[in-house]
């Protein structure tokens, strides 16, 4: 039950999870830790102690023996889905019953359900097909598949050897052995992953690089961890194995049947047998052999020469060299199964031992033992080895102190007298120290240390110090000690000395406290400095300052600032003296030390003893130095007065530093400060800047100021700037030549400017005769003092050049005086081109540009070219193009127009010099007629079948063009065109029989003519009258070069005639009874009187009173002749 329990779960998890022994890859949360279980697998070929060994490992490992065989033979005979399978594989009968139970449990199962588990038969055989070279042999042919293997074993080991077992072999008579193989990791739950990446040894190096794995490496991971032992043996060690095993049995059986033989024919004889029988001999010596043989295997020389004086044995053939042969090429199929062999995270571990050299199984176990096989569990009745064990006495907590380092107690070797005692106590002797103490160990140990300090003692000179840290007080005594303080570095330190007594329970302290100092002095910017600055300024100028420094790493520096270079240092005055007067008499005060100085050029520091002692200090100056070491500056730049002071405790006294640089550019140095006893030294860093005056001008030294050329009348100012370039005032001065012509003029002569101040110039220049001017400027530079001459002197180079612009305008016509371009009188649909000319007859070029003042006449006309350039001597033609895109619309008439304006300049400068209107003449004008009659024409009724006379309107030009005229059929133009504006386009003209155009039933003539100004031309129209209708036609008249805007598509003219056929009207019913009433249909039930019906096309009188005969004849006689000529009218 409990192998179907666990073969069912393994279903489960097979179902769950996939196909039960696919050693696939997967991901995995983390990795899974072995439950703990010893699980063997052991294999090896024929005389390699595998039995053997198998069997000691079962024992050592404390599992049991899983037989293959025996599982799949118990999972056959179970009610179980993998008893099922195991019998569908190995072609086994079903039990009895269980074609019942399965017909029941059908049954049970929906259609759905049959009809799923069909599709999943289908598609596992087909599975199996595909893969039956790894999977194992297809379902009945007698062989298990590795997936019914794996849930055998799976269930065996969940059940019976769960806590661990030992495979010998994997010999199997239902499957191959590589199969076993792998169904005995899946069934394990073992599974593929990557191995871990190596880890680099303790005494890798920083370029230690981790070996790249082999493609397709892998491990095994899983719930529980698998130990493979493959033992090896060599074929020459198995055979003589082998050989001795044989001989062995031979002699035995030898040995057995003389001893049949001796109890048939009595004991003496089977002695004598015994002693004398070669059988028995050759046995003991095979056995002898055998037994030296694996020792014989090792190969150690003495063996091998006793070897090669033995009498060599007949040759042996090794009988199982095949199996073993066997045996290896499945050590090289199955071991790879198992992953990366040696991998520390690889749960199955292979460990591969050869037993050619091993005689026994317990040498094999030790073998794997020395391969690092996992520590086998102790057995039940295992007993620790005894041990010897001390118990020691806790002492006291000592409570933790900080070690004293920097006081030292020492113990005068010569104690003084104590006040308190009658003689000097001294320390006692080892021995009565050590019989005060008994004989405990510890006490044993601490006689000794205080022998030791005794011993010293003993050795010591009077007045000397010893160093000890126990000693012996007698009763009512005293030892004294020294405490000396001693310290390496700078402080104040406080210490704890503890003192204890043997055998009490507290100790005692004392405080001692020491300050170690150096004699110094104050290096704190804020006392030695008098001004100091935490940022530098946004100017160049940093005078007389400290800047400090925002990096801890880098000192902060006094800057004397600018300062001029080479300049000479003020002599030293005469040593003052009590008594001194001046020349007047008055006397002399002491003068201030350094007042002869002047102040940008000293600097005084203050220099504070902030030590606790009195000290004395050197000054020095130190140059700074490059990366080689040279020294950076020049000497003698910084001087220092006193080279020496004397500081009492907290005193004060100033330092003179003075700065005169010798040359241009940054100074640096350090005032290195010695201070006696004192092994660091206190620097002051300084720098101050060799400034020499300097100037630079914006403009070019070659040139200089170049007005160039300016035409007469004209004004022209040049500026430039002079801009002091050094970091100290500077004053400067323009001298001007005595000659400088009056057209120039200069703005400033002379100034001061401030360190990178900048002044600017103005040079004016005036044009007032063609003239060509070159002078020159000079620009001195000194420093404020004018201690050190001129500095620095530049030449400005000035020129210029006045001149006039002479251009020639020539318009067209014949007039030599044409003061403009007159087009004429011109057709406003029409372009039309002027040109004219001018010339420049100046010394230089000279440059042009039209322009247009208003819209509408820059719509008119086009300038080419509009602008450009006139060499000295040359023309250029002008083309004045007027309505060059056929654009205008109206009629323009301009009368010396001067909205177009033609500018002469300098091409230099831009110039304009003069501004010249060029006057435009011209009428644009369109064509223009009169058409009469204006509204059309009717010739009236006209008998069909019959042509009128001729009627005619006349056309005529009022205009100052000749225009023509093209008639067309207004009302048939078909598609109309439109022109770039949207209008629509006239139609083409298109005239019937030449010069007549047929217009429906009327003729014209002329259809096309042209008409001169002043003159007209008649149009002739005749009708053919045919049927009886109307006729009215819509003819178009196209007159060339009219304003577009009067009837852009043609003007229209009507025509218009009828065609008559005599007769009466018998169907207008409203006019023929037009005093009666004309209804539909007569009413049978309601008559009318007077009426006349459209449906019975009759007249109804109505209801009238009937007379006879007489009574008409009497109504005759009685109206007389007239009522009867009325009567009949009436009919």
């Amino acid at each position: 039950r409990a192998a179907a329990a666990a073969a069912a779960a393994t279903k489960d998890a097979v179902d769950a999870n996939g196909e039960v022994g696919e050693l696939e890859v997967g991901e995995s949360p983390g990795p899974i830790e072995p439950d703990g279980t010893h699980n063997i697998l052991v294999t090896g070929p024929p005389f390699s102690h595998a039995a053997a060994a198998a069997a000691a490992l079962a024992k050592k490992y404390q599992v049991a023996v899983l037989d293959v065989d025996e599982c799949v033979e118990a999972a056959s005979e179970a009610f179980s889905d993998v008893g099922d399978a195991v019998r569908k594989d190995l072609g086994l009968p079903p039990l009895p019953g269980q074609l019942e139970h399965a017909a029941a449990i059908a049954e049970e199962k929906s259609a759905d359900m049959r009809e799923a588990e069909a599709d999943s038969e289908v598609s596992g055989k087909d599975s199996e097909g595909e893969g039956g070279s790894e999977k194992g042999e297809s379902a009945g042919d007698g062989k298990l598949t590795e997936e019914t293997l794996t849930a055998v074993l799976a269930a065996e080991i969940a059940g019976r050897y769960a806590h661990g077992f030992l495979v010998d072999g994997l010999a199997c008579e239902n499957a191959a052995p590589a199969l076993v193989a792998r169904a005995l990791a899946s069934a394990l739950g073992l599974a593929k992953a990557d191995p871990a990446p190596a880890v680099p040894p303790e005494d890798a190096g920083d370029d230690w690089v981790a070996p790249e794995e082999e493609e397709g490496a892998f491990v095994l991971r899983g719930g529980k961890r698998l130990l493979v032992v493959s033992l090896a043996v060599e074929d020459v060690a198995a055979g003589k194995r082998e050989k001795a095993e044989a001989d062995a049995l031979n002699a035995a059986a030898e040995a057995a049947a003389a001893a049949l033989h001796a109890e048939a024919h009595g004991e003496d004889f089977a002695a004598a047998a015994a002693t004398s029988s070669p059988a028995a001999e050759e046995a003991e010596v095979v056995a002898e052999e055998a037994s030296e043989a694996p020792n014989a295997a090792k190969g150690s020389e003495a063996e091998d020469a006793s070897e090669a004086e033995a009498p060599e044995e007949p040759s042996y053939t090794y009988l199982c060299a095949a199996e073993a042969a066997a045996h290896r090429a499945l050590v090289e199929e199955v071991l790879p199964i198992f992953g990366k062999l040696g991998a520390p995270d690889n749960h199955a571990g292979v460990y591969v031992i050869d037993t050619s050299a091993l005689a026994s199984v317990e040498d094999v176990m030790e073998a794997g033992r020395a391969a690092g096989m996992p520590k086998a569990p102790n057995p039940p009745e295992w007993v620790p080895p005894p041990e010897t064990l001390e118990i020691v006495t806790r002492p006291s907590v000592r409570q933790p102190r900080k070690p004293v380092t920097h006081f030292e107690i020492l113990t005068p070797s010569k104690q003084p007298k104590w006040p308190g005692a009658d003689k000097a106590p001294t320390p006692e002797t080892p021995e009565e120290e050590g019989a005060e103490e008994g004989a405990e160990e510890k006490e044993e140990k601490d006689a000794t240390k205080d022998a030791e300090v005794d011993d010293a003692e003993a050795d010591a000179t009077p007045g000397e110090m010893l160093s000890q840290s126990r000693w012996t007080v007698p009763a009512n005594g005293a030892v004294q000690v020294v405490v000396r303080f001693r310290s390496d570095d700078v402080g104040v330190f406080h210490e704890e000395l503890a003192f204890e007594i043997v055998g009490g329970q507290r100790g005692v302290q004392i405080g001692a406290r020491g300050t170690c100092d150096y004699p110094k002095i104050s290096d704190n910017y804020r006392n030695v400095y008098y001004r100091k600055t935490k940022v530098r300024p946004a100017s160049a100028n940093v005078y007389h300052q400290y800047v400090i420094s925002r990096t801890p790493s880098v000192p902060g520096k006094f800057e004397f600032g600018p300062l001029l270079c080479d300049k000479a240092v003020p002599p030293v005055p005469p040593a003052w003296k009590e008594g001194d007067v001046d020349a007047e008499g008055n006397p002399v005060a002491e003068p201030t030390p350094g007042s002869h100085h002047p102040k940008e050029n000293i600097e005084k520091l203050r220099i504070t003893n902030s030590g606790l002692f009195d000290c004395t200090v050197s000054f020095a100056v130190k140059l700074n130095q490059d990366e080689e070491g040279k020294d950076v500056g020049s000497p003698g730049v910084f001087t220092l007065d006193p080279p020496e002071m004397k500081l009492k405790v907290d005193e004060t006294q100033e330092l003179i530093v003075t700065a005169y640089p010798k040359g241009a550019g940054p100074q640096e140095a350090v005032i290195v400060a010695s201070v006696v006893d004192n092994p660091t030294d206190v620097e002051f860093p300084l720098s101050c800047v060799g400034v020499p005056p300097a100037v630079i001008l914006d403009i070019d030294d070659d040139t200089g100021i170049a007005f160039e050329r300016l035409l007469c009348g004209s004004r022209e100012a040049k500026t430039f700037t002079v801009k002091n370039t050094c970091l100290l005032p500077i004053k400067w001065t323009l001298e001007l030549p005595d000659n400088l012509p009056s057209e120039f003029t200069v703005s400033h002569t002379e100034g001061e400017l401030a360190a990178a101040g900048e002044q600017q110039i103005t040079v004016g220049f005036s044009a007032v005769e063609k003239n060509v001017f070159e002078t020159t400027l000079k620009l001195k530079v000194f420093d404020t003092e004018q201690l050190l001459g001129v500095h620095q002197e530049k030449a400005i180079k000035v020129t210029a050049e006045a001149y006039k612009i002479e251009v020639v305008l020539k318009y067209p016509g014949e007039e030599a005086d044409a003061s403009g371009v007159d087009f004429g009188l011109i057709k406003v649909v029409e372009d039309n081109l002027k040109q004219f000319s001018f010339t420049n007859t100046g010394k230089y070029q000279v440059g042009y540009k039209f322009g247009i003042r208003t819209a509408s006449t820059r719509e008119l006309f086009t300038i080419t070219p509009s602008e450009g350039e006139v060499e000295p001597g040359q023309s250029v033609t002008i083309d004045l193009h007027f309505n060059k895109n056929k654009t205008l619309k109206h009629e323009v008439m301009l009368k010396s127009n001067t909205d177009i304006t033609l500018a002469i300049s300098e091409p230099t400068t831009g110039v304009k010099h003069e501004k010249f209107p060029i006057r435009v003449s011209l009428r644009a004008v369109f064509t223009k007629y009169s058409i009469l009659p204006a509204r059309g024409m009717n010739f009236g009724p006209l008998i069909y079948n019959t042509t009128s006379n001729p009627r005619t309107f006349e056309i005529s030009n009022i205009g100052e063009f000749p225009f023509e005229f093209n008639l067309f059929n207004y009302g048939g133009k078909g598609t109309e065109e439109t022109d770039e504006d949207g209008n629509a386009m006239p139609t083409p003209r298109k005239a019937a029989n030449g010069d007549k155009l047929e217009l429906g039933n009327f003729t014209v003539s002329p259809a096309v003519s042209t008409i001169a100004p002043g003159e007209s031309t008649v149009v002739e129209v005749s009708f053919r009258a045919e049927n009886q209708r109307n006729y009215v036609e819509l003819a178009g008249i196209d007159i060339t070069d009219r304003d577009p805007a009067d009837q852009p598509l043609g003007i229209p003219y009507e025509i218009a005639g009828e065609s008559c056929i005599p007769g009466i009207n018998c169907e207008d019913f409203a006019n023929i009874f037009e005093e009666h009433k004309v209804i539909t249909a007569l009413d049978p039930f309601s008559y009318e009187s007077n009426v006349f019906a459209k449906r019975e096309r009759v007249f109804s009188f109505g209801p009238v009173t009937a007379q006879t005969a007489e009574e008409a004849a009497k109504a005759d006689a009685a109206g007389g002749g007239g009522a009867g000529e009325g009567s009949q009218g009436r009919r």
